[in-house]
């Protein structure tokens, strides 16, 4: 055969392979890519198209994030499969709108190998959008979450930059952004995602955007309802709506550009905060002039030995108790105690009936006391809202005096960091006994089921883990929260919507080591327990209380 017919013959056979592929990828019928389902809606189908185009190199085929360029960027793309997404107006552990999936398309995530997508018009990011949602289960079952409401912007004042720079101490911010935000805290190499993949704390002094944007009212929202899949919790449950503001004006304060918050802080000369220092009112609840720990929001507490009534403290049995004051009772209860008395540790609240938690008065929570195994459940009751210590610690040297004994293997327990000491009024924080160090475990399955008017959510864990149950208000939930615990459970929210409960989320905090939290949401009061199950898993159980049996703390 002649040269010139073997070309020309190489020449069309490489034609058609060429032609056939590009058919196949924008048809997505060729071998390897997502075949477009019959059930596919208009938009799913016009979607498809797009992802194809633009989307599929770096988030994969099937969307979890494993597209071909994807192990040469960092952090890594989306797995759209999971339906955890970070920027969102919803709350924590809810599926953003479809508003602000566009937006984050639009806007590109800053810090990342996501661009925007601004020239594409509106109807392209809405069939996007239409078809990333096929790729996980969740769209099917959940909704998306309601967006939270963001108050109006107040002006920025001295006192609000001022108080700011307080939050951001008292809710250790510090410990991953690091004293002066630079991302640098002390916990920032230890950073993992929801994936257990480094991650890296923002740096404020970095640029003029966020992550999800660059309002204030981006960074509002980001403080509200956390980035689920990071290590930055919300912080919906321990800042009120209106002091959120102050965070923000303080953060602002640090960024490099003219703005009238940096120009504030430096008429003011502020200067980077001192972590070891306790925040302005803590020396208070800690007893006047008593040395201060850095552990935010947690008074000292009583002996844990102590059942004696309270009684003046003579020479022969009372001496200087190494715990922080929090009242000459208190300090006489824990002196009978050598080992409760160690600089060290802070002992656990005794558990009592609810009349010590309302501030009903000793003679109820020593009329009630009995052995926190023997005791019943807790009712769900919303109360006004009070500071964590009041809520641990109340009715002075009289209610701490009448509190229980805890089993004798009860051993001393830490306060984790002031995520989990949150405004909100704690009713009965029930501390299960606690073993020795453990290692970091995982929630690897939350299951709910609703049978016979009791609801019952069961954790299972890779290991033993000690919960501790508390319950909250404004708005009213239980929450159980997991030491040295990360969750892998594929379940972020579960709908509830009957006797009594909302649904029932699961998220987890940026301390270290890290906290897992599962919220019950409750629309009306419930008894709840928790109760051991089989194979290192725990049973939360809620039903309705008893018309003459309102419950008491167990």
């Amino acid at each position: 055969m002649p040269t010139a017919n073997k070309s020309t013959l190489l020449y069309c056979l490489l034609l058609s392979v060429a032609v056939g592929l590009a058919h196949g990828q924008n048809s997505g019928t060729s071998s390897g890519y997502r075949t477009p389902r019959g059930d596919f809606t208009a938009a799913e189908q016009r979607g498809h198209g797009i992802y194809l185009r633009y989307c599929v190199g770096c988030h994969g085929v099937v969307g979890d994030g494993e597209g071909e360029t994807a192990p040469y960027i960092d952090p890594r793309p989306r797995n759209f499969t999971t339906a955890t997404f970070r920027c969102r107006s919803t709350p924590t552990g809810t599926l953003p709108t479809d508003q602000d999936l566009e937006s984050t398309i639009e806007r590109g995530i800053v810090n990342s190998n996501m661009p925007s997508w601004r020239p594409t018009s509106d109807q392209d990011r809405k069939d996007l959008v239409a078809y990333i949602k096929t790729f996980s289960p969740r769209w099917k079952t959940e909704k998306a979450g309601a967006p939270i409401q963001i108050p109006a912007e107040p002006a920025v004042t001295a006192e609000r930059i001022k108080s700011g720079q307080a939050l951001f101490q008292k809710l250790e911010c510090w410990k991953c952004h690091g004293a002066e935000g630079r991302g640098n805290g002390p916990s920032a190499e230890t950073l993992t995602d929801d994936q257990n993949r480094p991650i890296k704390a923002f740096n404020f002094h970095d640029g003029t955007r966020f992550k999800c944007g660059s309002t204030d009212q981006d960074l509002y929202k980001i403080f509200m309802t956390g980035l689920d899949g990071s290590p930055m919790p919300s912080f919906a449950d321990n800042v009120k709506p209106d002091e959120a503001w102050d965070l923000v004006f303080y953060l602002r304060s640090l960024q490099p550009m003219h703005t009238k918050a940096r120009a504030i802080a430096k008429q003011l000369g502020l200067k980077p905060i001192n972590p070891v220092a306790v925040p302005d009112g803590q020396a208070q609840e800690q007893g006047g002039g008593a040395p201060a720990h850095p552990v935010p929001e947690v008074a000292a507490l009583p002996s844990a030995s102590s059942q004696r009534p309270e009684a003046p403290p003579t020479p022969t049995e009372s001496k200087p108790s190494a715990a922080p004051a929090a009242g000459a009772a208190e300090g006489a209860a824990g002196a009978t105690n050598p080992a409760a008395a160690q600089p060290a540790e802070v002992q656990p609240a005794p558990e009592s009936k609810p009349a010590v938690a309302s501030s009903a008065g000793a003679a109820e929570g020593a009329a009630g006391a009995t052995s926190p195994a023997a005791a019943q459940p807790s009712e769900a009751q919303p109360a006004p809202e009070s500071k964590p210590s009041d809520a641990t610690v109340t009715g002075g040297g009289k209610a701490a005096t009448s509190a229980v004994s805890p089993p004798a293997e009860l051993t001393p327990v830490r306060p984790r960091s002031g995520l989990s000491r949150t405004p909100a009024a704690n009713h009965a924080a029930q501390r299960m006994p606690a073993p020795g160090k453990q290692p970091i475990a995982e929630l690897r399955q939350l299951a709910v089921v609703d049978e016979a008017g009791t609801l019952s959510v069961t954790l299972t864990l890779s290991g033993p883990v000690v919960p501790e149950l508390r319950r909250l208000d404004s708005p009213a939930r239980v929450v159980v929260d997991l030491p040295n615990t990360v969750t892998v459970a594929p379940q972020h929210r579960i709908a509830v919507g009957r006797d009594g409960a909302k649904a029932v989320r699961v998220g987890m905090d940026g301390g270290v080591p890290p906290t897992t939290r599962v919220v019950v949401d409750l629309t009306r009061p419930l008894v709840y327990e928790i109760v051991p199950g089989s194979d290192n898993s725990w049973i939360l159980e809620l039903h309705a209380a008893p018309d003459k049996n309102p419950g008491s703390a167990r």
